[in-house]
């Protein structure tokens, strides 16, 4: 196994993972059931240290995947970049989680300021994630990918 398999084996964790966490958060938070919270916070650790794989995995198959014919470059860079932009909210997704985890074991008063802080950095974790994610489907499914477009306004000339 390659770091381009790797990559391929764990780059959704961050996506669908950290969403089922954040799904599980929520549920926690409004029903203010710890269990739930402390299942939602290993959750979340847990998928962003997988998203962390996926980033490390990520750019050690990047010059195994530029040689592949065919593979664009500028959808590389564009995926790597999007990338980059969603690592600081997984690992702060992960840091929090831990911080969340600790302050609900000690019944901290401060542990549900640190639920909601969690709540929005992961909700950032996930959408740029998920962002990431979509660009990385670009580098080689352009052909499903490029199919959905946005509808052009009557207004606009199809110069195809």
């Amino acid at each position: 196994m390659n770091a381009a398999h790797l990559h391929l084996i764990t780059n959704h964790i961050p996506i669908i993972g950290l969403f089922c966490g954040l799904f599980v958060l929520i549920w926690g938070m409004v029903s203010k059931n710890k269990s739930v919270l402390t299942i939602s916070m290993l959750l979340i650790a847990l998928c962003s240290a997988g998203g962390m794989v996926a980033n490390k995995s990520g750019e050690e198959a990047e010059d195994t995947v530029e040689q592949i014919a065919g593979i664009s470059k500028s959808a590389i860079h564009e995926h790597e970049e999007a990338a980059e932009a969603a690592v600081p909210f997984i690992l702060l997704s992960f840091v929090f989680s831990a911080t969340g985890l600790f302050l609900h074991r000690k019944n901290h008063k401060w542990a549900g300021i640190a639920n909601i802080l969690l709540l929005v950095v992961c909700l950032l974790a996930c959408s740029l994630s998920a962002r990431a994610g979509w660009l990385g489907g670009k580098i080689r499914h352009q052909a499903e990918i490029g199919a959905i477009q946005p509808a052009k306004h009557h207004d606009e000339k199809d110069h195809d």
